[in-house]
């Protein structure tokens, strides 16, 4: 069997698409179980959220007791963020800062992530930001802080007082501190819902998460519709297909069936993450819901988003229509960006369009006779299909490995090479197991993680 041979017609099935996998030049071609486990984890001790399920708590229902225990049943429940509110605009920074160091120890003891919000009326923004900044420089008398600070605005939402708000708090925590957009649904109901400046929040936070209330008093839809329709909504409006979204799913009073759904909404527009604000307390009917969230969010969605704003930081990539990631990408854009991410040739070439890069993968050999000579708009325009994407990524990989034996653009050969290339990709695309196209997040995955396993087998 040809590289060729896998691009013909055939009865699609995950195990016929895996035999690229065995092929031999390809499994030549990456050190990678390793280097790519370690490319798309996320450590526990980096700032942010993490990925995993969230849970809310206000300032009226912090845990009592044994919060070992508590937080250590939270995690066995599949939850990986606590986000507990610390202030209003009318209070003080912080209520009760000993039971507030007990939580955020017991987190951290239990590989939970702590994200202290406070419900912001932006009236005055600068003595609201200073509320958040006391928080993010506390430290319990273990010498634990808090992993990020989230914003909830649901009064004024101003774009001036909201940038003023937010670069106090960069000011002070550092540039790169992690700050969480609190929201309403941009299809909530309520009138600041339709004024919320959403470029300028996607542009100044690190994180959009919208309070997504299916059963509130001013919207009662079903929750996977809601789910969807708000996540596509935030990125249209947002003009961002990387944004960052982090769903927050409504708890009060809601049962396991609508949590389920509303997950199953996350997971059909790939929102990055998400979490319940329960009515006071989480139900142990809710609690058991949250240990299903694996199921439909994976874990590595944060590092397909981060793949997908590299390449779009970098030029490679394009903004889909509408800012939908979710999206199948053209056999245009991903010519484009296999040739120009991965060919060691292609410096020789200029690359500037989807036609450029076919004519280029045309000419030295990566594409089937069948396709045609010189193809139209609507050939470009089709989408990708897994089978017709992992062939172009091996050749890719074959011919940089043809070029450093050639000495070519590379340097250094690989020491020694794996058997298998069965984890090359860490679940490269949603679609690997039917006849679903690769979308925008897929590619940026595969593209990087074939990019960075190949910096790493040149390694001496």
């Amino acid at each position: 069997m040809t590289i060729m041979d896998l691009l013909a017609p055939a009865a699609g099935d995950y195990n016929y698409m895996k035999k690229i996998f065995l092929l031999p030049v390809v499994a030549a071609c990456f050190t990678l179980l390793a280097t790519l486990t370690n490319v798309s984890a996320e450590p526990i001790k980096a700032p942010g959220l993490a990925s995993g399920a969230g849970l809310w708590v206000n300032l009226w229902n912090y845990p009592d007791g044994d919060v070992d225990s508590y937080f250590a049943r939270l995690y066995a429940h599949g939850v990986r963020n606590y986000f507990i509110q610390t202030s209003r605009s009318n209070t003080e920074a912080l209520r009760e800062p000993a039971k507030f160091a007990a939580i955020i120890d017991a987190c951290h003891k239990n590989s939970i992530r702590v994200i202290a919000w406070s419900f912001s009326e932006l009236h005055n923004p600068l003595s609201d930001a200073d509320k958040l900044i006391y928080v993010g420089n506390f430290t319990t008398p273990n010498g634990q802080k808090i992993d990020a600070v989230g914003a909830d605005m649901e009064s004024n939402v101003s774009a001036q007082h909201i940038e003023t708000y937010v670069q106090r708090i960069r000011q002070s925590l550092g540039h790169d501190y992690p700050i969480v957009a609190i929201v309403y649904s941009p299809l909530n109901r309520a009138q600041q819902a339709g004024i919320t400046p959403w470029k300028t929040i996607a542009n100044n936070f690190n994180v959009v998460a919208p309070m997504t209330y299916w059963s509130g008093k001013m919207n009662t839809v079903d929750p996977y519709t809601y789910a969807i329709n708000s996540i596509a909504k935030i990125r249209q409006l947002s003009g961002r297909a990387d944004v960052d979204i982090h769903m927050i799913g409504d708890g009060m009073g809601t049962d396991s069936q609508q949590i389920h759904q509303f997950l199953k909404g996350c997971q059909a527009a790939e929102a990055t993450s998400a979490s319940i604000y329960p009515n006071q307390k989480i139900t142990d009917e809710q609690l058991l819901a949250l240990t299903k969230y694996r199921d439909y969010v994976q874990p590595n969605t944060r590092f397909r988003l981060k793949c997908l704003k590299s390449l779009k930081t970098s030029g490679h990539i394009g903004e889909p229509f509408n800012s939908d990631p979710t999206l199948p990408i053209s056999r245009a854009d991903f010519y484009r960006l296999v040739v120009s991410k991965l060919h060691p040739l292609n410096s020789v070439e200029n690359i500037q369009s989807g036609f450029d890069a076919y004519q280029f993968l045309k000419k030295i050999g990566h594409l089937p006779g069948s396709f045609a000579a010189l193809p139209n708009e609507d050939f470009l325009r089709q989408p990708v299909y897994p089978r017709e994407a992992y062939a172009l990524l091996a050749m890719a990989v074959e011919q940089n490995f043809r070029a450093a034996a050639q000495g070519i653009a590379i340097t250094n050969q690989p020491k020694k090479a794996p058997k298998r290339l069965d984890s090359i990709f860490t679940q490269p695309v949603q679609a690997a197991g039917s006849l679903k196209p690769i979308n925008y997040l897929d590619a940026a995955q595969m593209v990087v993680e074939a990019r960075s396993g190949l910096k790493a087998a040149r390694k001496p």
